[in-house]
């Protein structure tokens, strides 16, 4: 086990009484507990090379981590000098941070994109990024490029160049972070203030392989950065000092940031406009929650950027101060205040209200004697969702959060901005969703007319139009949708596999109760009825690529102690699916139970060939290798799966097995 990684890994992490360990092969001493959540980017950044200014190039991916971390599911792991067993990691040289992952890379990271890449500087500045993003999507790598006419240049444009990084990684439409600064056109002074950033952070990375920072050296950095922006014109400076203060200002490194408690007090850092926001959430987080408040409300006006509305509103509701939280936010937005992220937190904190009742003395965003008052709050949601989609329209997961709260307070809105849905969700992601919302609608023919105009551009209108059709009672309509779909994609479109299962309902009505009636009876270890396995098979008839229905017709043979036939089945799933990584695992677990011990292992391979990212498929494999006496073997399985998803639920069953293997050879 690697301990930096686990450090790493766990920063920011509050300590738990107990639980399970992060790292199956974890540290005896309990170092690593439980994540909590799985974040969707998990960011290992390694080095900017840069022959000619090495530590400017660092300072810059220094300040790239704190851009990117500010993003809502990601995690960044700063990756900036290379460790061998053996060496001496309080001497690092250039060589030691001037590498790329194929040079060295730092096992034991639950990471799921690798980022690295390159600053040349010359007559104009070029930031060059490489990204491997296997684990992730299972593609090959994504290659960035960014030209800039200076040094300045280059750092006013790095929140741009973070927001197109997070936008080609994770097409969620992620607000843009909040906590930035004022461009600038001078390059005095970067040569000098972003090596002191990388140095910092070159510390900080140190402390995680247990090389001493000393207090007076702690404070010494940060002076020396906060006297860097007394002479310097511009923010970068004083936002450089705020990201540094807030990044060691958290859990697994409270020491360092109680060092710098005293310079936080000095009105000359609080009064730093582009520090403030950051340095307030970092004082909260060590337990200064009311010194935090006061230094933001100081700063509040008009004129006071987002971020420290935004970060004033998160400490307070936070610390379960919910009331006053929505005060800020609405105080912010009456002020005039606009970006993306403060209507999602106003929405997001309505909904938290909402979700467990508490008060909310006064709405902004509508009339209250125009709207009914159990709507009232459904409606301010929605505006608020309205809002974030006004500056943010690729976030299609904030508008059908919109439309759904739009259909709650039956907003006059609504057909405008399922319209827009239609038009932009081409991956029908979530519109299938909303589709399903509108069936509690009595009259949804306006959803009809959207959808058939869209229809010839967007297929998974198709989809929608005959699930409407099917809901209202006309089968020979959603039939003929149906089919018009079926001449617009594809013969291996994943909207087939959704068109059978409309089929389904419309051939089958009550199917799906009869069938949650059916795995009831399986996992009581009983035997099915011959009526139920009939059942079945004419439900896999009409909709053949339904995995599902193959894994409960196999259950259902088994219960029946019919071997054959359930691995029969399993076998012309996989024919009819082209194979898939849920039947590739029930087939091994047969072949296992049934004693063929090889025909499972190649079975696993065989699927782990196909889908080499399923973590259930990689989970069996490591258990299968542990129950051999195979641990050494099993480890790389595991590491692949945690780095996948952390917290997936098929490593509880490895982790069980593991402390089982310990316990007895113990």
């Amino acid at each position: 086990m690697n301990i930096a990684a686990e450090r790493m890994k766990l920063l920011g992490v509050r300590q738990q009484g107990s639980g399970a360990p992060a790292s199956i092969f974890g540290s005896a001493t309990g170092l690593a507990q439980s994540i909590q959540s799985d974040e969707r980017l998990r960011i290992s950044l390694y080095p900017l090379l840069c022959a000619a200014m090495p530590e400017v190039a660092m300072g810059l991916a220094a300040c790239l981590a704190y851009l990117l971390e500010q993003y809502a599911d990601t995690r960044v792991y700063r990756c900036f000098a290379r460790i061998d067993d053996g060496s001496d990691s309080s001497e690092i040289t250039t060589a030691d941070y001037q590498f790329s992952p194929d040079d060295w890379e730092l096992a034991g990271l639950a990471d799921n994109v690798q980022l690295w890449g390159r600053l040349d500087v010359a007559e104009r500045v070029s930031l060059s990024l490489s990204a491997d993003v296997s684990l992730l999507s299972g593609e090959d790598n994504a290659d960035f490029r960014y030209d800039f006419d200076s040094l300045a240049e280059a750092v006013s444009g790095l929140p741009a160049v973070a927001a197109d990084l997070i936008a080609k990684l994770d097409s969620s439409g992620a607000a843009p972070a909040l906590i930035t600064y004022a461009p600038s056109t001078q390059d005095a002074g970067l040569d000098a203030l972003l090596p002191l950033v990388f140095d910092w952070n070159l510390d900080v990375y140190l402390l995680h392989w247990g090389v001493a920072w000393d207090e007076a050296d702690i404070v010494a950095q940060f002076q020396e950065v906060a006297a860097h922006g007394r002479y310097r014109t511009g923010e970068f400076s004083d936002w450089c000092l705020g990201m540094m203060a807030q990044q060691v200002m958290q859990a697994g490194l409270e020491d360092v940031g109680d060092a710098l408690i005293p310079e936080l007090r000095e009105a000359e850092n609080l009064n730093k406009r582009a520090a403030i926001a950051a340095i307030a959430l970092g004082l909260a987080e060590l337990g200064y929650l009311d010194f935090a408040v006061q230094a933001l409300r100081s700063q509040l006006d008009a004129a006071a950027d987002a971020s420290l509305w935004h970060s004033l509103a998160l400490m307070l509701s936070e610390a379960g101060r919910f009331a006053e939280a929505v005060d800020v936010l609405q105080g912010a937005l009456e002020a005039g205040i606009q970006h993306p992220a403060l209507h999602l937190q106003y929405a997001q904190l309505l909904m938290t209200a909402e979700a467990q009742s508490l008060p909310i003395e006064d709405v902004l965003l509508i009339d209250p004697d125009e709207v009914a008052e159990d709507a009232q709050i459904p409606q301010e949601i929605a505006n608020a969702l309205k809002l974030h989609h006004a500056q943010n329209p690729d976030n299609l997961a904030a508008l059908q959060l919109a439309l759904s709260y739009m259909l709650d307070a039956e907003d006059d809105e609504l057909w405008i901005y399922f319209e827009r849905l239609v038009e932009s969700d081409r991956d029908g992601d979530f519109l299938s969703e909303t589709c399903d919302r509108l069936l509690d609608l009595d009259d949804f023919s306006p959803a009809i007319a959207i959808l058939q105009r869209y229809a010839s551009t967007n297929a998974n209108a198709f989809v929608c139009l005959a699930q409407l059709a099917l809901e209202a009672g006309d089968s020979d309509r959603a039939a003929e949708w149906i089919e018009l779909c079926r001449e617009k994609i594809d013969v291996d479109d994943p909207l087939e596999l959704e068109l059978q299962r409309i089929e389904l309902q419309l051939i089958l009505p009550g199917f799906e109760e009869s069938l949650g009636e059916i795995r009831l009876t399986l996992s009581a270890g009983k035997a099915v009825a011959e009526r139920d396995i009939e059942l079945l098979e004419s439900a896999c008839e009409i909709a053949p690529l339904l995995v599902d229905l193959r894994l409960a017709l196999s259950r259902c043979y088994l219960s029946w102690s019919d071997r054959e036939t359930a691995q029969e089945v399993l076998d012309e799933a996989e024919a009819a699916v082209g194979g898939a990584p849920q039947l590739a695992l029930a087939l091994a677990q047969l072949y296992w139970a049934g004693g063929q011990r090889d025909a499972a292992i190649d079975k696993l391979n065989a699927g782990l060939e196909g889908f080499p990212n399923d973590v259930p498929l990689l989970a069996q494999m490591a258990m299968v290798l542990i129950v051999s006496d195979q641990m050494d073997d099993a480890r790389g399985y595991i590491a692949l799966a945690e780095a996948i998803s952390p917290s997936h639920a098929a490593l509880g069953q490895v982790r069980r097995l593991v402390a089982q293997k310990l316990t007895q050879q113990s």
